[in-house]
């Protein structure tokens, strides 16, 4: 059975979210799919959900302090996902909308030559500019 590593940067509530978890569920039995996404962001505001579960996949949810700063949540953020990564050791890795959070999923292809799947669309980053968010940031 293939190993799918899917990255977002959404919680699993969020809608950033969805198109992971319909992707999750139509691959079905076929694949052993593992998620990561945080556990906190501004859609779930902030508030973890330590037991929270995806149909079809094994949910991970790196560490990270729950507070309103996404620079304090990221730097604790990247060492918990970068080492989720590279337990997975999956055959795919699915990189939906590339972040700073989500970029570490090309460091398998780096390393390993596993494949990578970039889903991206020029959407985010308009949203991103609208909402007066720093260049580096979009």
């Amino acid at each position: 059975m293939k190993k799918l590593l899917m990255l977002g940067s959404g919680s699993h509530t969020s809608t950033l979210s969805i198109r992971l978890l319909a992707l999750a569920r139509h691959l079905g039995s076929d694949w052993r799919i593992t998620m990561i996404l945080p556990s906190a962001d501004k859609y779930n505001k902030f508030t973890p959900n330590k037991h929270a579960t995806v149909a079809g996949a094994t949910l991970v949810q790196p560490w990270q302090p729950t507070t309103p700063s996404p620079f304090l949540n990221l730097i604790p953020y990247l060492f918990t996902s970068l080492a989720a990564i590279l337990r997975a050791r999956a055959d795919v890795v699915y990189l939906y909308k590339p972040t700073p959070i989500t970029v570490l999923g090309l460091l398998p292809r780096l390393l390993t030559h596993t494949r990578v799947v970039l889903d991206m669309d020029d959407l985010g980053s308009q949203v991103m500019k609208r909402e007066g968010q720093s260049k580096f940031m979009y």
